[in-house]
């Protein structure tokens, strides 16, 4: 309000939507004269409900309002002037709503000026990612029965010209020095005739490291357009797969043709390319069989490297085909789908708003469901969320041992409630935790230990998860007495004291199990194609990083010398131990360059992965 504005403009969604009118109110209290006006698809979809019950609301501008956004503030300038299509308004004691019949011909907008967004700062300050969106063209000619995006941009198909976008991305180039674009459309792979154009133009950028990635549908893309993307700069594909069986795709108007998405998927990967997948559970009419089918098909792809799933719980959006059928059945919990609310500590007075406006806030409401107990299927959402994000390539071995993961996440759910955890809460339950998780991942590899169908070679993958989740067992007040002892690096250039006793400087863990599980699982992650470890007993170094665990096999000397790195045992002694193992291949190594040597290799390959520091010397 310092501005002291004439009017104010909210472009809203639905997320957005509590918050903005809640905005508006203490605007409106500070300055009645100032006019608000909302705009976007939340508020074009609502716009009657909106105006008839919050007063300080004074328009409504539907539709696209690139340009009759223009029209709107020349009116108000201008009394008298015609009021612009799409603009809702109250009249003597009623609404009146213009139609708004014409899309916009976005190649006549001018181009944005990035100077009024904060993107840089944004970026650098890891507020966003680095993908910067270009508005490349709207409107999907397809029909799925819970999108809104086919009401608000009339199903009509529409992309900006080749040459214009790839102008705005070398105008964004060589301004900011951006190099990474996502093209916001829809489904821009709609028209393949208009993507080869684009990519043809996009081929001429001479940008060092340039990227770009797009939504797409399974059935707008194939071999071809694939390579024709990539060899553009295309590195990154959204799929809005949705749902997992044929009779769920016919009943939400998906119609995809499943039997097409492994090949897609494998070719995809070939091409380096990075796939988002998303499936979306809590329609009103699903059965258990259904919402199985959809997660099997997800967890079939997750732990590969390329691959990002996503199981999304379903958000009733307004206007849309699945809401006009079964809106009068809403109903409310607290627990937010999280495309309505991007997590669960949604504030007070936004969730006040909610429970008291449902026709305004359908998306953080739900369908009831007689197949499927509510409860029931936001636990599985949740627990399917972490099984999928937290230990890479356990989901895909589940897939091939367990008969049904819904089965599993049942008797996962007993084991916690067994030690007293918290059942989830909310949307996002797990993903607020950090280390808080580990009871619940250790509650799930306990469940598989005892399964009577794992033989030697599953139990090597579970001692595996078991070394994994077992990385940040270190208490903090431990690691931060650690932090306060002498750093000591030991090279083969290096002198360090005998009597200096080392510990482990980063969270690390250690284990010995009887197959080659690391091989395995990067086969899969890696090539997609996924291979039974032969029998070959395998040490591990498992060392926690930033946001992810570094994982290296290593000779069974390192593997003794990590467990001796405790702060007790001095270098000399460690020296000693060395020099006393009798196994194998411990024997080899000392023969061939002497037991201190072996020694010195082992904590010199300790030093630069984990990093060392002497308890006292």
């Amino acid at each position: 309000m310092s501005f002291k504005p004439d009017v104010v403009g909210f472009g809203t969604i639905c997320s957005s939507f509590p918050a903005s009118i809640i905005i508006a109110k203490t605007l409106k209290a500070l300055s009645f004269e100032t006019v608000i006006v909302f705009g976007g698809p939340q508020a074009t979809l609502v716009c009657r409900d909106l105006l008839g019950k919050h007063p300080e609301i004074d328009y409504v501008l539907t539709g696209e309002a690139d340009e009759t956004f223009a029209e709107f503030l020349d009116m108000l300038q201008y009394p008298g002037r015609e009021k612009p299509q799409g603009l809702a308004y109250r009249l003597d004691g009623g609404i009146v709503v213009n139609p708004y019949k014409d899309v916009v011909d976005i190649n006549r907008l001018p181009e944005l000026n990035y100077d009024l967004w904060p993107l840089q700062e944004a970026i650098r300050n890891n507020w966003c990612n680095n993908q910067v969106p270009i508005d490349a063209g709207r409107g999907c000619p397809f029909n799925c029965s819970f999108c809104s995006t086919n009401r608000f941009f009339f199903r009509r198909f529409r992309a900006k010209k080749p040459e214009r976008i790839a102008r705005e991305i070398a105008a964004l180039n060589a301004r900011y020095e951006f190099k990474s674009f996502k093209l916001t459309h829809d489904n821009l792979t709609a028209k393949k005739s208009v993507v080869v154009e684009i990519c043809k133009e996009l081929s001429n950028l001479d940008i060092d490291g340039f990227g770009w990635g797009c939504s797409t549908r399974l059935d707008t893309i194939d071999q071809e357009l694939l390579r024709i993307m990539k060899e553009s700069g295309c590195n990154g594909l959204f799929f809005g797969i949705e749902a997992g069986n044929a009779n769920m795709q016919r009943k939400i108007n998906k119609n995809l043709e499943l039997k097409r998405f492994g090949r897609i998927v494998r070719d995809a990967i070939a091409l380096k390319y990075h796939c988002s997948i998303s499936m979306i559970i809590g329609f009103p009419f699903e059965t258990w069989k259904d919402i199985e089918a959809s997660i099997n098909l997800l967890i079939r792809y997750a732990g590969i490297r390329q691959i990002h799933p996503q199981l999304h719980l379903l958000s009733p959006q307004p206007g849309t085909a699945i809401m006009e059928k079964y809106g009068d059945r809403l109903d409310y919990d607290g627990w937010f789908p999280d495309r309505a609310y991007f997590n669960s500590r949604v504030p007070e007075k936004e969730r006040k708003f909610v429970e008291a406006y449902p026709e305004l806030c359908s998306s953080f409401y739900y369908f009831p469901n007689q197949n499927v107990e509510r409860r029931d299927l936001v636990e599985v959402s949740e627990f399917c969320n972490l099984l999928i994000s937290s230990l890479p390539g356990l989901t895909a071995f589940l897939r091939r041992k367990e008969k049904s993961i819904l089965d599993l996440i049942a008797r996962w759910k007993d084991a916690c409630l067994s030690k007293g955890l918290q059942m989830p809460t909310g949307n996002g339950f797990f993903s607020f935790m950090g280390n808080e998780r580990r009871p619940y991942l250790e509650s799930l590899l306990a469940v598989l230990s005892v399964s009577p169908a794992y033989g030697e070679r599953e139990k090597s993958f579970i001692d595996y998860w078991k070394a994994l989740v077992g990385v940040a067992a270190v208490s903090s007040t431990v690691r931060r007495e650690i932090k306060t002892f002498p750093l000591i690096r030991i090279s083969s250039r290096t002198s360090v004291p005998l009597d200096a006793r080392p510990v482990l400087e980063k969270e690390c863990g250690s284990v010995t199990v009887a197959h080659d599980v690391h091989t395995a699982l990067q086969s899969w992650r890696l090539k997609g194609e996924w291979t039974w470890p032969e029998k070959s007993p395998t040490h591990y170094l498992m060392a926690k990083r930033r946001k992810s665990v570094y994982v290296s096999t290593i000779p069974r000397v390192t593997w003794m010398v990590l467990q001796w790195c405790d702060g007790r045992h001095s270098i000399d002694e460690i020296c000693a131990l060395v020099d006393s193992l009798e196994d194998e291949q411990s024997r080899l190594q000392k023969k061939r360059i002497g037991s201190r040597q072996v020694a010195a290799m082992a904590l010199s390959a300790l030093s630069a992965v984990v990093g060392l520091r002497a308890a006292c010397s």
